[in-house]
C-alpha cells in the first residue's frame, strides 16, 4: 500500500547545525544518466537545436555583448546565466565533445573572473549603479543562476575552486551595506535581484551543507528579509516571478524549521491557482501578466515560467518528501513544455495557451507582453527568443537529474518516470518505460543489497500493481503517496510496476469546460497544423548554411468543437513502438475518440480562440467523432472544451467581435 513515509516539516525534525535534513537529495550528473527511450531523444533534439546551437548566432553571445566571457565588455546580463545552466547538463548528460569544451571555457571564464574582493562575473555589473552617498550598487542576479550551473559543476567534477568562489563571493555579499544590498529600487534591472532574490537560498544551502560555514546562513537570513513584497494582492502579478517566488518560503523553511514558511508557500499557490488557473496541468492565465478578467485558457503561460516551476517542485519534494510536487512536475513538463518547440526544438514561441488554435505574428492579439493596449505579443515560433530562448535549456536536463532522489535512509526514490540509468556507491538499476504514454514501468536491479527503494504514485491514478519478476508483492487503491520496497535486491530481478490509467473529465468552475485526461496527460482536439513562413519574419542565419527560420502555424482543420453532454469517450490507439520524437501532432502516441458537436459561432478573434461561454450550450449540429491527442503532442490546441447539449432551453453560444479595438 502506498504510504505518506515522509513527513513534511515538523518542529522535531533534524536539523545538522541550524538546518534541516531534508528526506530526499539530489543525484548528480555523474549518477544518472538518460541514453535511450523518449527523453533522450528529447536531449539529443536539444543539442541540434535552440540550445545547442544559440551560442553560435545568439546576439547576446557577441563580444560586445558578453561581459562573461570577454571582461572589458559592460554588456551582458541574464541571457548567459540561463542558457549554461542548461546547456553544461545537457553537454555531460550526453557526453558531447563540442559541448563540453564550450561549457569548459565559460566555466573557467567564471572562475578567471573572480576578484580579490570576492566578486565575480561581469567587472560592470559589481558596478551598476551608484548611492546617493556615491557607493557602488551591484546587480547580484545574473550570479543566482550561474551558482546554479557552480553546484551542478561540483557535484561533477569536485572542483574546489567553486567552494572557494561560493566564500568569497558570499563574504563579499555580506560585507555590503544596506544600501548596496538588495535595495529597493524599481528601476531598470535591479528590479529583478530584488524580487528575485529568493533564488540565492538554495545555492548558500548546497555550500552550507559542503562546509558547514555559519556565514552562509547568516547571508541567508539576509536575502530572505530582502525579498521584494508583493502589493498586489498576490505573490507576483508577473508570470515568471510568481513561478519563481511561490517557493521562496517553502525554501527557506529549512532554515527557520517553522512549517508556516512551507505552508504560506503551498497557501500562495493555491490561491493563485484558484482565480488564474482556469486551465489543465498547472499553468496560469498570465500570458507575461496576470490582467483583470482575463481567466480564460487562451490566455498564454511563458516558457521560463514552466522551467522555473519545475526548478521549484524539485526543491520543494526535497524538503517535504510529498508527491505532490513530483505530480505538478508532470503536469507542467509533459503536458506544455514541449509544446513550446517545434519537434526539432529549432523554434521556440513565447507564450503557450492551453486553446490556442492559430500561431501567428499578428500583433493584435487577445494575449499580452506587459500593457493591456499596446505591446501585444508576437507568437510566432522562432528560433532567437530573447529570456525563454536561453532559459529552457535547463528544461530537461535537469528533468533527468530529479527522476530519481536519494533518501535518508540510504536508498533511492523514484520521483518521475522515464527511461533512465543509475550508478552510485551502492545502487545500479535500469529503468524501461514508455510512461508517460503507457502505464508500465520496469526496474532492472543491477546490485545485491539490503535497502529501500520508494516509488511514487501518481496523484491520478486509482489502483496500481507491483510486482518483482512474476511475483506480486503489492497492491493499493490509495492515489499518491509513496511505495516502499525494503528487502534484500538480487542482481537481475525485474520491478514491474503498473498504473491503472483512466479517462477521466475536470470540469473548470469559472466556465462549466471541461477537459479530458487520461493518466499524467491532458488532451486536445487534433488540429492539423500547417506551417508557415510570414513575408514580414526574418530568418536567421546559422553559420553552418541553413536557416533556422520563423514560422507561423495554421489550422488545416476544424478547431471549434464542444463535447457531447454525456457523451462517449474512449481510447482508439495505443501506439506498439514510440517514434523516436512521440511529441509531435504526427507522431501522437495515443489517440482518443470523443463526441462532439462544432460550434459555428465560436471563432477567432484576434488571432485567438474567442473567449469561452459558459457551459453547457444548445447545438443542434450534428454529432461527430473527434480525435484528441495529447497536449504535448499539439502545437495548436484546444484543452477546455465547451459543454454542448440538443436541449433548447439552454442558451446558445454568444457570437463575439472578431477584433478588440486597442485602447
Amino acid at each position: 500500500m502506498a504510504v505518506d513515509f515522509f513527513k513534511k516539516i515538523s518542529n522535531d525534525i533534524d536539523y545538522i547545525d541550524g538546518l534541516q535534513s531534508n528526506p530526499f537529495s539530489q543525484l548528480t550528473l555523474g549518477e544518472i544518466s538518460c541514453c535511450n527511450g523518449w527523453l533522450y531523444e528529447q536531449l539529443k533534439l536539444m543539442s541540434k537545436g535552440i540550445t545547442g546551437h544559440l551560442y553560435e548566432y545568439g546576439p547576446y553571445f557577441k563580444e560586445d555583448r558578453n561581459g562573461f566571457l570577454f571582461p572589458k565588455t559592460k554588456k551582458g546580463w541574464e541571457e548567459i546565466p540561463y542558457w549554461l545552466r542548461g546547456f553544461y547538463p545537457l553537454a555531460v548528460l550526453l557526453n558531447d565533445k563540442r559541448m563540453l569544451d564550450i561549457t569548459t571555457t565559460y566555466i573557467e571564464a567564471i572562475f578567471k573572473s573572480v576578484d580579490s574582493d570576492g566578486w565575480f562575473g561581469p567587472a560592470y555589473l559589481k558596478t551598476f549603479k551608484k548611492t546617493e552617498t556615491g557607493e557602488d550598487i551591484p546587480d547580484l542576479y545574473p550570479n543566482m543562476m550561474l551558482s546554479d550551473t557552480l553546484t551542478l559543476y561540483f557535484d561533477y567534477t569536485k572542483d574546489e575552486r567553486v567552494l572557494s568562489l561560493f566564500k568569497s563571493y558570499f563574504n563579499f555579499c555580506l560585507s555590503l551595506s544596506d544600501e548596496q544590498f538588495l535595495p529597493p529600487i524599481d528601476d531598470g534591472k535591479l528590479r529583478w535581484q530584488k524580487i528575485r532574490a529568493g533564488d540565492m537560498l538554495e545555492p548558500i544551502y548546497w555550500y552550507y551543507r559542503k562546509t558547514n560555514d555559519k556565514n552562509a546562513l547568516t547571508l541567508a537570513t539576509r536575502v530572505y528579509k530582502a525579498i521584494a513584497k508583493s502589493t498586489s494582492g498576490y505573490i507576483a502579478t508577473h508570470a515568471v516571478d510568481f513561478s519563481q517566488r511561490f517557493a521562496y518560503d517553502a525554501i527557506y523553511s529549512q532554515q527557520s524549521g517553522q512549517q508556516e514558511h512551507f505552508d504560506r508557500s503551498e497557501y500562495e499557490y493555491q490561491k493563485y491557482k484558484a482565480v488564474w488557473g482556469q486551465t489543465p496541468r498547472g499553468i496560469f492565465a498570465a500570458d507575461e501578466q496576470i490582467r483583470n478578467g482575463a481567466i480564460d485558457p487562451r490566455q498564454s503561460f511563458e516558457p521560463c515560467g514552466i522551467v522555473e516551476l519545475a526548478k521549484n517542485f524539485y526543491s520543494l519534494i526535497r524538503i517535504s518528501g510529498d508527491t505532490t510536487y513530483a505530480d505538478r512536475t508532470e503536469d507542467v513538463m509533459l503536458n506544455h513544455f514541449a509544446a513550446c518547440f517545434t519537434p526539432d526544438y529549432r523554434q521556440i514561441r513565447y507564450l503557450t495557451s492551453s486553446n490556442g488554435p492559430i500561431l501567428s505574428n499578428y500583433t493584435e492579439a487577445a494575449t499580452y507582453n506587459g500593457s493591456a493596449s499596446h505591446d501585444r505579443s508576437y507568437q510566432l515560433m522562432t528560433p532567437n527568443n530573447r529570456c525563454c530562448g536561453h532559459n529552457t535549456g535547463m528544461g530537461w536536463p535537469w528533468y533527468v537529474l530529479n527522476l530519481w532522489q536519494k533518501t535518508y535512509d540510504g536508498g533511492l526514490a523514484a520521483n518521475l518516470y522515464a527511461p533512465c540509468e543509475i550508478k552510485t556507491k551502492n545502487i545500479s538499476l535500469k529503468v524501461i518505460t514508455d510512461y508517460p504514454f503507457k502505464n508500465e514501468v520496469k526496474v532492472e536491479i543491477g546490485f545485491e543489497s539490503k535497502l529501500p527503494l520508494y516509488f511514487r504514485i501518481p496523484g491520478w491514478c486509482k489502483t496500481y500493481v507491483c510486482k518483482i519478476d512474476s511475483k506480486e508483492v503489492a497492491t493499493g487503491t490509495q492515489n499518491g503517496g509513496w511505495l516502499r520496497v525494503d528487502r534484500k535486491w538480487k542482481m537481475g530481478e525485474v520491478l514491474t510496476l503498473t498504473f491503472d490509467m483512466k479517462i477521466s473529465l475536470t470540469k473548470w468552475h469559472v466556465n462549466g469546460s471541461v477537459s479530458v485526461e487520461r493518466g499524467p496527460l491532458t488532451y486536445s482536439v487534433r488540429i492539423k497544423e500547417k506551417y508557415r513562413v510570414p513575408k514580414d519574419a526574418l530568418a536567421y542565419n546559422h553559420p553552418e548554411g541553413y536557416l533556422w527560420e520563423n514560422y507561423e502555424i495554421l489550422p488545416d482543420s476544424p478547431w471549434n468543437y464542444g463535447l457531447v453532454k454525456d457523451g462517449d469517450i474512449r481510447v482508439v490507439s495505443v501506439t506498439d513502438a514510440l517514434a523516436s520524437q512521440p511529441f509531435d501532432q504526427k507522431n501522437a502516441p495515443i489517440v482518443i475518440h470523443a463526441k462532439a458537436k462544432k460550434i459555428p459561432e465560436w471563432q477567432l478573434q484576434d488571432s485567438c480562440a474567442g473567449e469561452l461561454c459558459q457551459s453547457p450550450v444548445y447545438c443542434d449540429m450534428p454529432e461527430e467523432i473527434i480525435e484528441m491527442i495529447p497536449m504535448g503532442c499539439a502545437r495548436l490546441r484546444i484543452a477546455c472544451l465547451p459543454v454542448v447539449s440538443d436541449d433548447d432551453t439552454l442558451p446558445r453560444w454568444q457570437s463575439v467581435p472578431s477584433h478588440i479595438p486597442l485602447d
